[in-house]
């Protein structure tokens, strides 16, 4: 069972995804619920068996003919069918399944996000919700910011909450393994330490309502910015404190490289030569070594503001 989907004693598969999408590659298998594009937070957290909350209680062994206390230690269970989920440190801070179909709240409503999948894996030890951006989030006709937002978190201590940009439609534990190694370096990263801060977690993306209009009107303003070869190896230089130093060394070159038509998306139709392609960062697959993903997500025009804010 590679997707590793919860699937309960009823049946019903702990995952859910937007009608009118591609079904996730186990359908038949698994038999998801499909969720109408007008559906509320409450009928998405229903539709993915996401209404359980994950509770803690003392953990307790047999030795030496005595009961015993784990002293520090929780077992986090499932408040429906009390299934174990994992041990951790009685300062482990929870976040419940329904809480990641909730992040998406008043994004969904206010900057065109659609969400597109929910589920739990392992039983409820891991669960995840997705967001695909949406025509709102579209720079200009010429380019639209394709990808999605995930919202990922565990139960079981061995996966911190992460939110990120990713260019995979998240369907079961493999596609999240390949989101994990495509997009994972630009992810936010929240540890159970830590308390859930949702708001926080949506400034820091980008994402947050108040910021999001102003964010949009930079990325498209860099869209109408012309930048010539000389204008970006004079900004290039002066970035890396090399003005004067006409070979610039090899980062200087990478970064021209990318610049002249490298990076995903530099070439685009009507976009080549302009600052919203400089903000481009990943490279095309190359032709003679490894394939490298070159899907352009939100997160890059996103770094090259924050770089320049």
């Amino acid at each position: 069972m590679s997707h590793e989907i919860t699937i309960r004693d009823d049946g019903k598969a702990e995952m859910a995804f937007r009608a009118g999408t591609n079904f996730p590659w186990h359908f038949q298998e698994t038999n998801p619920a499909q969720v109408p594009a007008d559906a509320t937070m409450d009928q998405w957290v229903h539709a993915a068996g996401m209404e359980w909350t994950v509770e803690a209680a003392p953990v307790w062994f047999a030795a030496n003919d005595k009961m015993r206390q784990y002293d520090g230690r929780v077992v986090l269970h499932r408040s429906d069918t009390f299934a174990p989920l994992g041990v951790v440190t009685e300062n482990y801070n929870v976040i419940n399944p329904r809480e990641c179909i909730e992040f998406f709240d008043d994004l969904v409503q206010s900057v065109g996000l659609t969400l597109d999948t929910a589920g739990t894996l392992f039983g409820g030890k891991r669960f995840w919700a997705l967001a695909r951006i949406g025509e709102e989030c579209i720079i200009d006709n010429r380019d639209p910011v394709k990808g999605y937002l995930l919202l990922t978190s565990s139960a079981d201590g061995t996966r911190a909450t992460q939110a990120r940009f990713t260019s995979v439609r998240v369907v079961c534990k493999n596609t999240l393994s390949l989101s994990d190694s495509r997009d994972g370096a630009s992810e936010i990263k929240i540890t159970h330490r830590s308390e859930w801060k949702p708001d926080a977690v949506k400034k820091q993306l980008g994402v947050a309502p108040a910021s999001f209009e102003d964010f949009m009107g930079r990325m498209r303003r860099l869209a109408d910015v012309r930048v010539s070869d000389d204008a970006a190896v004079a900004q290039v230089r002066k970035l890396l404190g090399k003005a004067e130093d006409k070979k610039g060394g090899q980062i200087f070159e990478r970064i021209m490289t990318l610049f002249r038509g490298l990076a995903a998306g530099a070439d685009a139709p009507g976009f080549q030569g302009t600052a919203w392609a400089c903000s481009t960062r990943s490279p095309r697959p190359s032709t003679t070594g490894p394939a490298r993903p070159a899907t352009a997500t939100a997160s890059t025009p996103r770094s090259w503001v924050r770089a320049r804010s």
